[in-house]
């Protein structure tokens, strides 16, 4: 309806039809107490005036201004000049240039004051004003088209006050969105640092056995072995300098990064919280890489911090399904519902998406009809 109503091509219809009432007006013979409704010369009438008084409300936002002071200047010239007119166009004409005028930027005592004078010399030109109460009769309609216009006005004011409100909010949310991930990439970073610095000092410790067992006269591949540890240690310093960089002071030290292994104390620990939680696996296990053990280990992680501390939920159900694929891990509640938080470590489902879609995962999310939230995550086999 706002977008209807504020449309340019609103104001040029209403600008017509009331050209086209004046002229049927005009021409049609319309009367107002025995005499013709517009006095003067019909043609000076219908080309001049009559267009001056409708016309400039085409531009009455846009241009409300002037649209104002041209209409307002028509009636006292055509008063002056012609006679004060009775007819009904003009009288719309004149409320519609009031009201626009108080509610379209134009100095809202400006526009009483010009308003009140227009009428006031049209009113001394009217022949049909017979007292002082016709005058406070017209004096009374531009007063309420002026307070219109200042209501119309306020609650624009209003409004785009609040579309700047919430785009500022936006905007925030998202550098907030942003930042957020920003912090989850990092943090899954240090911790995918964990597994492969592992395996880094794994081939050093394989290096290092094969020159133990390979023959004095191998030199070759005393060279190879020797090299492949020498670019171990290269890239397993490197990685620490990683390490050192990314993780904040407040990190806890280097320790084994948890799988689904560990899926058992993590529920035993909430358990000793107070909150019963069944555990269902379903499937033969499949090998998933460690990042990806980690990453199905914080969903569980997630979804019962959430249950516990935000849901309210008074049971909690674990499971976990291998497929041939892949795994499927489903923790739901009984709870209020609402979306994982911060608390546990990762950014809620911003954090979670990030770890799934990182091994070529998906993740969803969301109330169950009848109460509770459901949290479902699939992580692939292949990453």
């Amino acid at each position: 309806m706002r977008r209807v109503v504020g449309s340019v091509w609103t104001d040029a219809v209403l600008a017509a039809a009331l050209l086209a009432l004046a002229q049927v007006e005009l021409w049609g013979g319309a009367t107002y107490q025995g005499a013709a409704v517009f006095p003067g010369s019909r043609w000076l009438t219908s080309l001049i005036v009559i267009p001056l008084m409708t016309l400039p409300l085409a531009l009455r936002r846009r241009a409300a201004l002037p649209a104002f002071a041209i209409v307002m200047a028509t009636v006292v010239w055509s008063s002056l000049a012609l006679g004060a007119a009775e007819a009904t166009s003009f009288f719309l004409a004149a409320l519609v240039c009031v009201y626009s005028g108080a509610a379209n930027g134009v100095r809202s005592p400006v526009v009483l004051v010009v308003a009140a004078t227009a009428i006031g010399v049209h009113e001394l030109r009217d022949p049909h004003v017979h007292g002082i109460g016709d005058v406070v009769w017209a004096f009374g309609f531009v007063v309420l088209g002026w307070l219109f216009g200042l209501a119309v006005r306020g609650r624009h004011r209003t409004i785009q006050s609040l579309e700047q409100e919430t785009e500022r909010l936006e905007a925030a949310r998202e550098q907030e969105a942003r930042a957020a991930v920003a912090a989850e990439r990092a943090r899954v970073a240090r911790e995918l640092h964990d597994v492969v610095a592992h395996a880094v000092s794994v081939v050093v410790v394989q290096a290092q056995a094969g020159q133990r067992l390979v023959g004095v006269d191998d030199g070759r591949v005393r060279q190879s072995l020797e090299a492949i540890e020498e670019t171990a240690r290269t890239a397993l310093n490197e990685m620490r300098r990683l390490l050192e960089m990314l993780r904040e002071p407040e990190d806890p030290p280097l320790a084994p990064q948890p799988g689904l292994a560990a899926v058992g104390a993590l529920v035993a620990q909430v358990r000793e919280a107070g909150l019963p939680v069944s555990v269902e696996v379903d499937g033969d296990p499949v090998p998933l890489s460690p990042g990806a053990e980690l990453s199905a280990y914080r969903i569980v992680q997630e979804g019962l911090t959430n249950a516990l501390k935000h849901a309210c939920a008074s049971r909690v159900s674990v499971r976990i399904l291998f497929r041939g694929d892949g795994v499927e891990i489903e923790v739901e509640d009984d709870g209020v519902g609402g979306a994982p938080t911060r608390d546990g470590g990762g950014h809620g489902l911003l954090g979670m998406r990030e770890r799934v879609a990182l091994y070529g995962g998906d993740l969803e999310s969301g109330r169950i009809p009848g109460g509770g939230w459901l949290l479902r995550a699939r992580l692939p086999v292949q990453a």
